[in-house]
């Protein structure tokens, strides 16, 4: 059964469209939205990023949640 459900995974991730979900990301993540501060708020918590080492200390100073990163 188990050999079944990895065959059966790696076919659902064939179909997976990689391409379409990778263009998406990179979009929204540029995007100049209010909605990046509690983006940005969730990554600080679950990765415990330190703002003090950060570039700015306040998720409102970032232009994007890329700005975040770059």
């Amino acid at each position: 059964m188990d050999t079944v459900w990895k065959h059966c995974k790696g076919w659902l991730f064939r179909l997976f469209p990689h391409h379409l979900v990778s263009r998406a990301t990179f979009w929204v993540t540029r995007l100049q939205t209010p909605l990046k501060n509690p983006a940005i708020r969730m990554f600080v918590r679950a990765f415990d990023v330190n703002m003090q080492e950060a570039r700015h200390a306040h998720p409102e100073d970032y232009a994007s949640f890329d700005d975040f990163f770059t």
